[in-house]
C-alpha cells in the first residue's frame, strides 16, 4: 500500500493512502488527496499506482509539479521522492507496515501522528519534511499526539438495513438499470425528451388539482354573496306589503327573473307556509333547508349541493300588537350555479392550459439542458483531435463537474503515454538530477550547498558548510536562497547565482568573511538536458587562511 505524506505547510503530518489506480490530487473537494493551500491547483497532479511502477503527471496546475526539485510533466516515481505543489511538499512512498490498517489519518491504529518510527536499534521521531529509512516500521510505542491531529475510530458495525438503505439499493439495482438501457434504445436526445415530458405531466396532473380546488372555492364564495344578495332584495321589496297586510301585493318576480334562481318564495314565520307565488300559497315547502334556517331566525346562505345554493332572509318590522320588532315572514332563494358551476369541461380545459404553459416552460429548459450536456463533449471531441494531430496531452475543461474532469485527466494521461512510448521522439525528457546534485556536494571536502536553478531552491547542504557557517541543512533544504539568515551570505549566493546565468560555462567567485576567516565563495551552474539545472556553491579557503 503506498501513501503520501504531507511534510510541509498547514497540513504538515498527515497521511493519505493512495488506492489501485488514478488518484487526483488538488485543492477541490472532489480530489482523492485534498491539498488546502492557495498556491495548489484545484486539480494539481495525478498519481497512477500500478502493481509494478508509480507514475505522476502534472494536470496543468498554474504553478507547476516539482520532484526532487525539477519540474516534471510526466514522470516514474520509486518512491520517497520530495515532491513539491508549489509551496507544499509531500513525499510518496509504502505504507508503514504491510499488514497495517488506516483511520482517517492514514496511520495504521495505535499510531499517533508524529510517532517514532523504529529502524534495527534506532527510532527516529516523524518531523515534516524528514523521511525515515528505507524499511523504516512505527515503533511499539506511539508519542505525543499534535493538537488537530485526526484521531483513528473503529468503524461502526453495520446494523439492519432502514428503509433508505433498502430504498437506495432498490433504485441502483432495479430502476437505474433499465435507465440506463434507454440511450442503447433511442438516442439520448430521446431519452432526455423522455424525461421531461414525464417531468411535465406529473407536475402539471399534480398542479391542476389544488387550481380546481381553489377555483371552486371561488366560484362557490361568489354564487353565494349574489344569492344572498338576491334574498335581500326579495325582502325589502316585500316588507312594505307585509306591513300593510295587503298580501296580494306579496311577489317574488323581482326573484325569479334572476339568472340562476330556481325558486323564490315568501315563508311564513308562524306555521311555514308559502305566502308566495300565490299559484303555491298555502303550501309547505319541501326544502329541509328552509325548514333548518328558520331555526335560525337571521340570514342564512349555505351550499345545499354542488350546483344548488340557498339563501334566506328574515323580514321583520315593528309589531303594534306586540309593541317590538318581530320576524313576520322570510326571503329564501334557492340558486344553482350553472354555468359558472366546476363541471369536466372546465376540469378538462384548465388542465389542456396549463400543460400547455409547462410544455413551453419545459421545451426550453429541455433544450438548455441539452446543450449544456453537449457541449463539454463537443468541446473534449475537438481537443482529443487537436492533440491527436499535434501530439499534445493538455486537454482542459471548465465544467465543474467531477466526473467529467476526471475523465479529461484519464485521457490526458493516455495521450502522454501514447506520446512517451520507448522510442522517445519528438519529446525531450528531462531527468531528474537530485540525486547526481546531492553526491556532488557531499562528495565536496569543502562546505558546498546545491540550488536548483528554476526556483533557486537548496536541495543539499554537507556538514562542512554547516560547520563553516553555523547554519543546519534541516533549516535550509527545500526553502530558497531568500532564506538564508546570513545576510551577506544571501547576497552573495544570489549574485553569483546571477553571474552563473549569464556566463554558465564559467566559475564565478566572490570573497566573504565568515566567522572571522575569509573564504571565496565560489558558484559553478551544471547544465541539463536543455538548459542550467543547478548550482553548487562552495566555500573555499581564502587568503586569510580561512579553511582548514
Amino acid at each position: 500500500m503506498w501513501v503520501i505524506r504531507v511534510l510541509s505547510g498547514a497540513q504538515a503530518g498527515q497521511v493519505f493512502k493512495l488506492h489501485d489506480g488514478t488518484n487526483i490530487v488538488g485543492r477541490e473537494p472532489g480530489c482523492d488527496v485534498i491539498i488546502a493551500s492557495g498556491g495548489v491547483s484545484k486539480q494539481h497532479a495525478k498519481i497512477d499506482i500500478y502493481d509494478d511502477k508509480i507514475i505522476i503527471t502534472d494536470l496543468g496546475s498554474r504553478n507547476g509539479t516539482f520532484v526532487n526539485g525539477v519540474k516534471v510533466q510526466t514522470i516514474r516515481l520509486q518512491g520517497g521522492e520530495k515532491v513539491a505543489l508549489h509551496d507544499v511538499i509531500i513525499d510518496v512512498s509504502k505504507a508503514p507496515t504491510a499488514n497495517a490498517s488506516f483511520g482517517r489519518s492514514g496511520y495504521p491504529p495505535g499510531m499517533a501522528v508524529g510517532g517514532p518510527y523504529q529502524h534495527g536499534n534506532a527510532a527516529y521521531q516523524y518531523q515534516p519534511g524528514y523521511a525515515p529509512p528505507a524499511g523504516a516500521a512505527p515503533g511499539p510505542q506511539a508519542v505525543h499526539q499534535p493538537a488537530g491531529a485526526p484521531a483513528y475510530s473503529a468503524p461502526a458495525p453495520a446494523g439492519p438495513p432502514t428503509f433508505v438503505r433498502l430504498a437506495q439499493n432498490y433504485v441502483e439495482e432495479i430502476v437505474l438499470p433499465g435507465v440506463y438501457k434507454l440511450p442503447e434504445l433511442m438516442e439520448f436526445r430521446y431519452v432526455l425528451a423522455v424525461f421531461m415530458g414525464a417531468f411535465i405531466l406529473f407536475v402539471t396532473s399534480l398542479s391542476a388539482i389544488p387550481m380546481m380546488r381553489i377555483l371552486k372555492a371561488s366560484i362557490e364564495k361568489e354564487s353565494q354573496r349574489r344569492a344572498l344578495t338576491i334574498a335581500r332584495t326579495l325582502a325589502k321589496v316585500n316588507r312594505a306589503p307585509l306591513m300593510e297586510g295587503i298580501e296580494s301585493a306579496i311577489s317574488v318576480e323581482i326573484a325569479s327573473r334572476e339568472p340562476g334562481v330556481e325558486k323564490a318564495l315568501i315563508i311564513d314565520s308562524v306555521d311555514g307556509n308559502i305566502k308566495a307565488p300565490a299559484s303555491q300559497a298555502g303550501q309547505i315547502p319541501d326544502l329541509p333547508f328552509i325548514h333548518d334556517a328558520r331555526r335560525e331566525g337571521k340570514e342564512v346562505v349555505t351550499q345545499i349541493d354542488d350546483d344548488t345554493i340557498g339563501a334566506l332572509v328574515p323580514i321583520e318590522f315593528y309589531n303594534a300588537e306586540t309593541g317590538s320588532q318581530a320576524v313576520t315572514a322570510y326571503a329564501a332563494v334557492i340558486y344553482n350555479m350553472g354555468s359558472l358551476a366546476v363541471d369536466d369541461a372546465r376540469t378538462l380545459s384548465l388542465f389542456i392550459q396549463t400543460f400547455f404553459i409547462a410544455l413551453v416552460v419545459g421545451s426550453l429548459l429541455f433544450f438548455f439542458l441539452y446543450k449544456t450536456i453537449e457541449f463539454p463533449l463537443n468541446s473534449l471531441n475537438h481537443q482529443i483531435d487537436r492533440a491527436l494531430k499535434e501530439n499534445r496531452d493538455d486537454l482542459k475543461t471548465s465544467y465543474q463537474f467531477p466526473v467529467l474532469q476526471k475523465l479529461v485527466s484519464n485521457i490526458n494521461s493516455a495521450l502522454s503515454r501514447m506520446g512517451s512510448d520507448d522510442s522517445g521522439a519528438g519529446r525531450v525528457i528531462e531527468h531528474d538530477r537530485s540525486s547526481e546534485l546531492s553526491n556532488l556536494v557531499q562528495l565536496m571536502g569543502f562546505g558546498c550547498m546545491g540550488i536548483t536553478a528554476h526556483d533557486n531552491m537548496i536541495q543539499a547542504v554537507n556538514p562542512e558548510f554547516e560547520a563553516r557557517t553555523g547554519m543546519h541543512a534541516q533549516d535550509l533544504v527545500f526553502q530558497t536562497i531568500e532564506k538564508i539568515n546570513d545576510q551577506a551570505l544571501r547576497l552573495n549566493v544570489a549574485d553569483l547565482i546571477q553571474r552563473c546565468s549569464q556566463a554558465p560555462h564559467q566559475i564565478a567567485t566572490n570573497n566573504l568573511e565568515i566567522g572571522g576567516e575569509i573564504f571565496e565563495v565560489a558558484a559553478q551552474a551544471v547544465h541539463g538536458s536543455q538548459s542550467i539545472a543547478y548550482f553548487l556553491i562552495t566555500l573555499l579557503p581564502g587568503q586569510g587562511g580561512g579553511g582548514h
